[in-house]
């Protein structure tokens, strides 16, 4: 529900207007982070979650996903009247400026180059239907999104994770949910984690060592002598 409530209301909010303008990376990074701070608490994820694992869970792009997607279809429905000062604008800035330059359409052009998609000289001449060519703009930042993150069959950026697939939605239900993203992400407070800094210096024994109660060395000693005897035992069955 949050996911969906987010999309509607909050993220047009947020994008608004950014398609026609040149963001500095300040201000790029100042946005992501304001977007992934949300969507990491509407799934009860701590601070130090991954990047990768917030925006896959939820099956959410990053917002600057969502502002390329933006520019490149203003960018092409200016195209689609060539009679307009806009696609005049555009010609003259293709023809007079190159790659390097902080013009706006240069940018829309170097998006297209980096999303595999037609550049803005082969749009000048061609513009495909306006429908597909959303379902394609859409479907190839995605596609590049995820191979940036991570590629697994399981994960997609136009889909929530299975975790969050919660049918009728009720307290209990994301409280659930919220545990099994702590686990999938590794964010979940285990016993194990609070002692990684005592099993790194003294081994895996050192629990063990605490529900015996006996002292460290003595029960490390025993227990090298049971793994022994388990590994000897299992090699004469062999």
């Amino acid at each position: 529900v949050g996911r969906h409530i987010w999309n509607a209301f909050i993220l047009p909010q947020l994008t608004y207007g950014l398609e026609a303008l040149l963001l500095s990376p300040g201000e790029s990074t100042t946005l992501d982070e304001y977007h992934r701070r949300n969507l990491r608490m509407m799934q009860h994820l701590p601070k130090s979650t991954s990047k990768p694992a917030i925006h896959l869970l939820l099956g959410s792009p990053p917002v600057l996903a969502e502002v390329h997607v933006k520019s490149i279809t203003l960018f092409t429905n200016a195209l689609r009247r060539p009679v307009s000062l806009e696609h005049q604008l555009i010609h003259r800035q293709l023809v007079m400026k190159d790659s390097s330059s902080k013009s706006w359409v240069w940018h829309i052009n170097n998006l297209l180059v980096t999303y595999n998609l037609p550049d803005a000289f082969q749009l000048l001449s061609y513009q495909p239907p306006r429908e597909q060519w959303r379902r394609t703009v859409k479907k190839a930042v995605l596609q590049k999104w995820e191979l940036t993150y991570v590629n697994l069959k399981a994960c997609s950026l136009s889909e929530p994770h299975p975790v969050w697939s919660l049918g009728p939605s009720n307290p209990l239900t994301t409280v659930k949910a919220s545990t099994k993203a702590k686990l999938l992400t590794q964010r979940y407070p285990l016993h194990y984690s609070r002692t990684a800094a005592m099993a790194a210096t003294m081994g895996n024994h050192a629990h063990f060592a605490r529900v015996a109660k006996k002292p460290w060395p003595t029960f490390y000693y025993t227990a090298r002598h049971w793994s022994l005897c388990a590994q000897h035992t299992y090699a004469c069955r062999k």
